[in-house]
């Protein structure tokens, strides 16, 4: 049986290059050359289109999709048990799901890490203008795969240089915190290299908006704010119709997003759309449907499903299930200005929080509240909950950093480590340094 990791290393590599010019000589049982990868600025420029292709593929539905039906925003309804695993949060190891979610993430990754080592070596005068740019741009997307690696698994493998050989696949689990910490550093060092520019890159406003998330995870609140502050500097706004977010253009909201088209495709609203489109294989949860106040457009999200339908509603922010065309918003101004307002909560600046996200309140046609020491907690996460519903696992990310996750596990009869997902059985079997996880 060939070594799991080692194919997936070749298989993400002949990914990053199917389109580079000239042949691409690999010993597949030996080690990969990733100077053969980039030569000059043409053949970089293909990497760099081959790296966002990995974060489409996995930004597309595994990683934007399934980690909300772990959510308590989201009932599963259909038939796939991959997914009802999801739904009551007892995954198996060999959930091919959640592999695909590892898999995708570590693509992303190998094929950032062969980027960053071979830029420097390049000596095609061409490519001097880009290079920083394109460092950039990999260090961010490394490092937010990485964000969803620890978010999802907890303590993982930290892959920072091009795997080479047979003797590089046995790498133990770093901790949580250097996971954090080398998070961090990348998105730092992409600050000073990275320009303002389009929502479909990585642009100085992504890297800010990430770096925002990071801290508010980690409950950096001063750092929250600053990086907040950073992206509201930028330039973007509201969008005044919330449901024109998700019309397949390019927002003045929008920070990050991957685009897709016919050739291109996602399936996110296969898995949401009402039948006979979609497969309405999941739905919102009661939970959420009570938690919409009166009025709120942001209840458009929310469709009325056929008559007869196992849930009598369903998720309507993706709607082309004929094409796949459906944009992947991965980060926009609503979450950032609710990043601040908890910042600036947590620092006692109550007024200038509750600004900003009745700003957001507003928006969605509701009146504002007052934020003070005894309620803004449970507001702001409210808000967040229902602004930033069913985009990439907002709400699941959310409970985890709040505890909410352990309470919604346990009131299931679980343990409270079943909050972090299993390391995929291949990768334990492959990897002889990597230990699983608790509870699995």
């Amino acid at each position: 049986m060939k070594n799991y990791k080692l194919y997936l290393i070749i298989f993400a590599i002949v990914g990053l290059c199917h389109s580079c010019e000239g042949p691409l000589e690999l010993d597949p049982t030996q080690s990969i050359d990733s100077e053969k990868l980039i030569s000059d600025a043409s053949s970089a420029a293909v990497a760099m289109t081959g790296l966002y292709s990995n974060a489409q593929d996995f930004w597309s539905d595994r990683a934007y999709f399934n980690i909300d039906v772990l959510s308590d925003i989201t009932d599963h309804i259909g038939t796939f048990t991959s997914l009802r695993e999801f739904d009551e949060n007892d995954v198996l190891p060999d959930n091919a799901e959640f592999v695909q979610i590892w898999v995708r993430a570590y693509e992303l990754i190998y094929n950032a890490n062969v980027i960053l080592a071979t830029l420097p070596t390049v000596t095609d005068l061409a490519l001097e203008p880009l290079k920083a740019q394109y460092s950039g741009e990999a260090k961010a997307l490394r490092a937010y795969a990485y964000y969803y690696l620890t978010n999802v698994w907890g303590d993982v493998p930290l892959v920072l240089t091009p795997v080479v050989s047979l003797e590089d696949v046995n790498l133990a689990a770093a901790s949580q915190s250097e996971v954090y910490a080398q998070i961090i550093a990348d998105l730092t060092a992409a600050k000073s290299e990275v320009a303002a520019g389009s929502a479909t890159m990585v642009s100085l406003g992504a890297v800010n908006a990430m770096l925002a998330k990071v801290y508010l995870s980690l409950g950096n609140w001063s750092e929250a704010n600053s990086a907040a502050d950073a992206v509201m500097a930028e330039g973007y706004s509201l969008t005044p119709n919330y449901m024109d977010l998700y019309n397949g253009t390019v927002s003045s909201e929008a920070i990050f997003q991957l685009d897709f088209n016919a050739t291109d495709a996602n399936s996110l609203s296969f898995w949401y759309w009402d039948k006979p489109g979609g497969r309405h294989e999941v739905a919102p949860s009661q939970m959420i449907l009570d938690a919409y106040e009166e009025g709120d457009t942001r209840r458009a999200a929310v469709a009325d499903a056929s008559e007869g339908a196992e849930s009598p509603f369903y998720v309507a922010k993706w709607s082309d299930f004929a094409l796949g065309t459906d944009n992947t918003i991965i980060l926009r101004l609503a979450d950032v200005m609710l990043i601040k307002a908890e910042a600036l909560a947590e620092m006692g600046d109550y007024d200038s929080a509750s600004e900003l996200l009745n700003m957001v309140r507003t928006r969605a046609g509701l009146g504002g509240l007052s934020l003070d020491a005894s309620n803004f907690k449970d507001a702001i996460l409210n808000e967040r909950m229902i602004e930033l519903a069913w985009e990439g696992g907002h709400r699941w990310f959310d409970m985890l950093r709040t505890d909410l996750a352990t309470q919604f596990v346990t009131s299931k009869g679980l343990d409270a480590c079943k909050v972090l997902m299993p390391i995929p059985r291949s990768e334990v079997d492959a990897n002889t340094a990597i230990m699983q996880n608790p509870c699995y």
